[in-house]
């Protein structure tokens, strides 16, 4: 139970992918759901589960995303970042990033 009040807290146009994410052994620990450049920041991890990150997003129907390397001053360290880009109009949450089916 406590687990799931915890990804209450999360906002809730990242919400489902924060989850994908984590379930796939992707530790996140940063991120913002508003327009009009939300983004995710996790663990740094090596090239192999890069493509595999890209390979979860793709395979969830996400697109118009950017995954880089970052380095985190706060943190002193380096991390992964996933922002999202909107080019041709505002929307409202991630859902209307994902393809339709």
């Amino acid at each position: 139970m406590a687990k799931q009040k915890l990804i209450d807290k999360i906002e809730k146009p990242i919400r489902d992918l924060i989850k994908i994410l984590r379930e796939n052994g992707f530790n996140t620990f940063c991120s913002c759901g508003h327009l009009p450049h939300p983004y995710i920041q996790m663990e740094w991890y090596e090239d192999i589960e890069v493509t595999k990150l890209y390979g979860l997003l793709i395979e969830n129907k996400y697109k118009n995303f950017l995954i880089r390397a970052t380095w985190d001053s706060s943190l002193n360290k380096r991390v992964l970042e996933i922002s999202f880009c909107y080019i041709t109009q505002p929307v409202v949450n991630l859902d209307s990033i994902k393809e339709k089916q």
